[in-house]
């Protein structure tokens, strides 16, 4: 067999082992998306939100005002927004919510959370996002809030489960699937340099 032939083959197997793993991932990385929002929450501490996403800060605000927790932090806020454009239809919660206003990412989410946790002693928090944006969330957390106990609060997306259950893939999971992939690989290359 020529060589070039080979080395031809060789490619091909490689890439096809490729593709097979990355399908095999996406698959997994949907089982993880949460399908349905808890029908039971216990109160904790804090209920905590990541920022992005239609309806987080809506369903915050519903278990605030259902006193699941004293106090509602908002991570990732942009600058200028103020309490009083997040909370209109709930005027008497605002002494109760907290902004944190360092975070752009995911990440930066996780360690402003894990900062104003640590700062403010909480020992349970409610963490609220996106169903489709709960896999990489849990993974982030769990590198930077270990000390507290969390439960997570996904916020059920109606039309990306109809889509799903149809074998269609609607492109915010393949963008949070390459995110979450790259979050993965992010540690041990940090661990590897430092």
């Amino acid at each position: 067999m020529p060589k070039a032939l080979t080395n031809s083959a060789i490619l091909i197997v490689i890439i096809a082992i490729g593709i097979i793993l990355w399908w095999s991932g996406l698959n997994s990385f949907i089982r993880q998306i949460p399908k349905s929002t808890p029908s039971h929450v216990e109160k904790a501490d804090a209920i905590i939100i990541l920022t992005g996403g239609k309806r987080r800060i809506q369903t915050g605000l519903r278990l605030l005002k259902q006193n699941y927790a004293p106090v509602l932090f908002i991570s990732g806020v942009k600058p200028g927004i103020r309490k009083q454009n997040l909370t209109r239809g709930y005027p008497e919660l605002r002494e109760r919510i907290k902004l944190g206003l360092e975070a752009d990412t995911t990440r930066q989410n996780a360690s402003e959370i894990a900062a104003w946790v640590h700062k403010n002693h909480v020992r349970s928090c409610i963490i609220l996002t996106n169903d489709y944006h709960m896999p990489r969330s849990k993974l982030e957390l769990s590198r930077f809030l270990q000390s507290c106990k969390k439960t997570y609060y996904p916020v059920f997306t109606p039309w990306l489960h109809k889509h799903l259950k149809k074998n269609r893939v609607p492109s915010i999971v393949f963008s949070e699937y390459h995110k979450y992939l790259l979050a993965n690989i992010r540690q041990p290359l940090e661990r590897l340099f430092r």
